[in-house]
């Protein structure tokens, strides 16, 4: 049964690695978005509102990826509790 749920975990946590990586790679995009569309507003190409809303997006891929992130901290933890190696990592 520990074997099982180990291997679950394991699995959980090489998922949540790539969606971290995932994650990233759209922080990066969307910041150069908003770098192209705070250009754009300064020559008078568009209005504030399109600034704000990339901004939002990129915060909000932000927020994403740093929950994904303390999730796959978590089930780490949990992949070393289901090892036996916890008291390992606490040294």
């Amino acid at each position: 049964r520990q074997t099982i749920q180990w291997h679950q975990e394991c699995s959980a946590l090489n998922q949540l690695i790539d969606k971290t990586k995932l994650y990233q790679k759209i922080i990066e995009k969307n910041k150069q978005r908003a770098d192209f569309e705070e250009d754009r507003f300064k020559i008078g190409q568009i209005d504030l509102s399109h600034v704000i809303r990339t901004e939002n997006d990129r915060i909000t891929s932000q927020l994403v990826r740093n929950r994904t992130f303390a999730e796959s901290q978590l089930t780490s933890w949990k992949v070393f509790y289901l090892a036996g190696k916890i008291s390992e990592k606490i040294k």
